[in-house]
This record gives C-alpha cells, structure tokens and sequence, in this order.
C-alpha cells in the first residue's frame, strides 16, 4: 500500500514539473549532503543542508548559503563552473539546485578514489580549464572574488570530463582601494597558503597557492598530506586533516 501510494506521489510530482529525490551521493562540508534527483528524464545535483547541533542554521551558515547563491549565480555563466538552476527556501532548510556531474567529483579519482585514474592528456585539460574558472572568479567581475577553498573535492566533471568548479560559500570579494582580505583562520586544510596562515591576509595569490597544491594532488594521485610530509616545516604545520577525503572545511570567518 504505502509502495503504491509513494509510487503515485512520485508520479504526481514529475507530471507537475517536481523533482524527485532519488539517492545520496556523498557528504558534504559535514552540514549537507549531495543527492542525485530526476526531473521529468534529465537529473540534477541537489545540496541538501541538515541540521547542525542544536538542530537550527547560525547566521553564518545562512549568510554562507547566500553567499553562494549570489556568487554561483554570476559565476554560471562560465562552462567550467557547476551551474546553479535555483534554490528552494520553502523548505525547513535550505537546498540547491545544480547540474548534474555525469563523471562524479576529481577526488573519485585522485588519492586512491573509486574510479581508474585519468589519461595525462585530460589532467592537463581538466588543470587548464580549472585555471579559467578561477581567472574569470578573479577578473571577470567589478571587484576581484577569491574563491579560498580551492581543492580537488570542489571540482566536479561533467560529460566527457569538463571540469567545474563549485562551492562559493567561503568565497568573497577583495572591497575596492583594499589588495586583500584578513579573516581569523579557524582551520587549515593544507590548501591555505603559508603566508595566509602566518598573516591571515586572503589575495588571488592564495586561490593561485591551492590551484597547485590541486595540481599536486591530480597529477601524483597521491594524498596532499603525504605530498607535503618532508617537505618545508612552514608547508608541513598547514595540514591537520588525515585526507583529503574527508572533506574537512576550511574555516574562516568574514
């Protein structure tokens, strides 16, 4: 009965234009999750915010997600950044509506991911085309916008492995007269720039610093913490996170 009822519903939904949610992807950020949907025979990438103790958004996170809404929606115009087709804020928290990857996320197939590792010839345009997105972040507006949270799980590959970019939540913009943004660092993530940890002080130098630690990582294919294990002691104090998997959020505050 209720498998006839669910089923109806569905199909009640598709007939009037809905989505419907159809499976989990993976976590994301800790406070949401990324769901496959289908609407009508083409599929979408959804972000499903869930509830953070004590069960209700903080006025950051909220500005966080506005954030991103305001940057994606200027960004999608680029065909190297995951397009943003809407929000939804009738619901008890907030969700987003984006294409859909059709290969998945780069960290899939980085550091040991779940999918055979890409050819050299598409690293290097995937590394090219993620250099664009970020020059148009950095100069195709009236004030230059810094990304700040550069890293492979924030690339996404479309049909035939066009990469885009994603997640704008931390990102913002360098205010005009200014030539950098200083925030308090609450995490490093190994991404973050030595020079940004030290001082704090956020510029296109510090998106340029964790585009080539991504390159590190998809061309070596091996995890950033082992990347820099060894390496200069100011490089090895900014990582705190055991992989690059875990997806652990580069906390910095506006």
């Amino acid at each position: 009965m209720f498998s006839k009822l669910k089923t109806e519903k569905e199909s009640f939904f598709l007939k009037n234009g809905a989505a419907i949610l159809e499976q989990t992807i993976t976590s994301f950020n800790g406070n949401c999750n990324l769901i496959k949907s289908h609407k009508a025979g083409s599929k979408v990438l959804v972000k499903k915010f869930s509830k953070p103790p004590p069960g209700l958004l903080s006025l950051t996170d909220l500005q966080d997600i506005a954030n991103e809404v305001a940057i994606a929606s200027q960004m999608s115009k680029h065909k190297n950044v995951l397009k943003l087709f809407g929000c939804c804020l009738d619901t008890e928290l907030p969700m987003l509506v984006y294409e859909f990857p059709e290969n998945g996320n780069l960290v899939d197939y980085c550091s040991g991911g779940e999918r055979e590792p890409l050819p050299w010839e598409t690293k290097l345009r995937i590394a090219t085309e993620i250099a664009t997105a970020v020059a148009y972040l950095h100069h195709g507006f009236s004030k230059t916008i810094i990304h700040r949270d550069i890293r492979p799980s924030r690339i996404f590959l479309g049909k035939d492995n066009v990469a885009k970019l994603s997640e704008f939540r931390m990102s913002i913009p360098i205010p005009e007269g200014k030539t950098h943004i200083d925030t308090d660092i609450i995490i490093s993530n190994g991404f973050l720039a030595p020079e940004t940890l030290r001082k704090g002080h956020f510029t296109e130098r510090s998106d340029v610093y964790a585009f080539g630690a991504l390159l590190c990582v998809l061309f070596t294919e091996k995890p950033l913490k082992e990347l820099i294990l060894g390496s200069d002691p100011c490089c090895r104090s900014n990582t705190n996170s055991e992989d690059e998997d875990e997806d652990q959020c580069l906390a910095t505050r506006k």
